[in-house]
């Protein structure tokens, strides 16, 4: 039997498997801390955009009354107080269309209201309103905005709606543009 001798600095087949360190993967940590900052800008983004509170207005002021004129439509569909948060002759000339409607039901459903301007002269406030209308489709989240004006006249303690260029039933009648 011939065997040649190996030389001791030379590792054999067997000893070089066993020196070479088991294969690591690249470490997923960046990728994880990476997507969790994504996903927790994405979760605020929507949190805001979503809880986005109503400014406040000072009480007694035209703002504040025009803001609780289109909170009552907007979002409570609440006749009663609509109407008194309008002037008597107002009342007067839109009693049918406010009689036993609710605005909901037609008027107001994904409407927002954002106060572009207001002007006041004396005893007469003039406003502008964007209203934005989403479409409550959930596939096609498109929506739509437009400009309406409302006329607020000083009244003891505060401010009251006088002409309403929206909703549509309430231009009608309220004498609106």
């Amino acid at each position: 039997m011939n065997s040649a001798a190996v030389p001791p600095d030379v590792p054999t087949p067997n000893e070089e498997q066993s020196r070479v360190a088991p294969a690591r993967g690249v470490s997923k940590l960046p990728l994880y801390i990476m997507t969790a900052v994504v996903v927790l800008v994405v979760v605020l983004v929507v949190l805001f955009a979503a809880f986005r509170g109503n400014t406040e207005y000072d009480a007694g002021t035209p703002e504040a009354a025009l803001q609780e004129f289109l909170v009552a439509t907007i979002e409570d569909g609440d006749v009663a107080a609509m109407s008194a948060l309008m002037t008597q002759r107002t009342r007067g000339r839109c009693s049918d269309e406010l009689r036993g409607s609710r605005p909901t039901d037609y008027w107001s459903t994904g409407y927002r209201a954002e106060l572009e301007d207001m002007t006041v002269r004396g005893s007469t406030a003039t406003a502008v309103v964007r209203l934005r209308k989403n479409n409550n489709d959930p596939f096609d989240g498109s929506s739509y905005s437009f400009e309406r004006d409302f006329t607020l006249q000083a009244a003891s303690g505060g401010w009251l709606i006088d002409t309403a260029s929206w909703p549509n039933g309430l231009r009608r009648c309220s004498g609106g543009n």
